[in-house]
């Protein structure tokens, strides 16, 4: 009967220290976690990971699986030594705008994008860049208005410092 007591004891026990377990953590992740702060966890780069200024330093390589045709090729052309590749998902954007594909692609990738005004774009933080600077097509068509909807299987071209010949010559 002892036995019995004590069992039945110790099952009352740990029941109760599991009940107050799950009742502290469910309340806690409750009051500790929101949508707001969901959001701002997944969108926003962290105040300590440094910004690059070199806008080719990384690349998103591959085309995303599950796209089915949503997703874009984004070719960054830094100089005429170095470039980057990227494939994107449209399905991660909250518009299919050119002006929210740049601010996304540029909290990946770790550099800062600034639309000077609706067709000038600059990408890195570069001292020398100009609002000239940065040049970008969308399937050979200058960009001109960056709040514009994205077609889907484009292909965004971005130049820097190169003159308007040899961009021709690179579509040639």
């Amino acid at each position: 009967m002892r036995n019995i007591r004590e069992g039945l004891m110790y099952l009352i026990y740990w029941s109760v220290f599991a009940l107050v377990f799950f009742v502290f953590f469910k309340t806690r992740a409750t009051t500790l976690y929101s949508n707001e702060l969901y959001e701002t966890l997944l969108t926003k780069v962290a105040r300590s990971r440094p910004l690059v200024a070199d806008p080719c330093l990384y690349s998103i390589y591959g085309d995303p699986p599950t796209a089915e045709g949503n997703f874009v090729k984004i070719f960054l052309y830094c100089n005429k030594m170095e470039n980057s590749t990227n494939s994107f998902h449209l399905g991660v954007l909250r518009r299919d705008t050119y002006r929210d594909l740049f601010t996304e692609l540029g909290r990946i990738n770790s550099f800062a994008v600034d639309f000077v005004d609706n067709g000038k774009i600059r990408l890195g933080n570069d001292a020398k860049q100009t609002d000239s600077s940065w040049k970008c097509f969308s399937d050979h068509e200058r960009i001109t208005d960056f709040s514009q909807t994205i077609r889907k299987r484009t292909r965004i071209e971005c130049f820097f410092n190169y003159s308007d010949r040899d961009i021709q010559k690179m579509y040639e």
